[in-house]
């Protein structure tokens, strides 16, 4: 889970353990990776995490790239 803010784990939270890299933008960035996104949803005030906006989330920040 990404927010921008600090958030209490709740009883529908779970901890998947490792789950892949988030790279920086550089040089050394593989070339087969693509934007990783932070998404708000202004109705409801929910955050997500994901390569392209999901229906009624707006951009918020770049967070890197990840692998295709």
């Amino acid at each position: 889970m990404v927010t921008t803010v600090g958030t209490q784990p709740t009883s529908h939270s779970v901890d998947a353990g490792f789950e892949g890299y988030v790279f920086i933008e550089s040089d050394d960035r593989p070339a087969d990776t693509i934007a990783f996104n932070l998404y708000l949803n202004v109705a409801t005030g929910d955050y997500v995490s994901a390569i392209s906006a999901p229906l009624g989330y707006t951009l918020q920040a770049q967070i890197g790239y990840v692998l295709q």
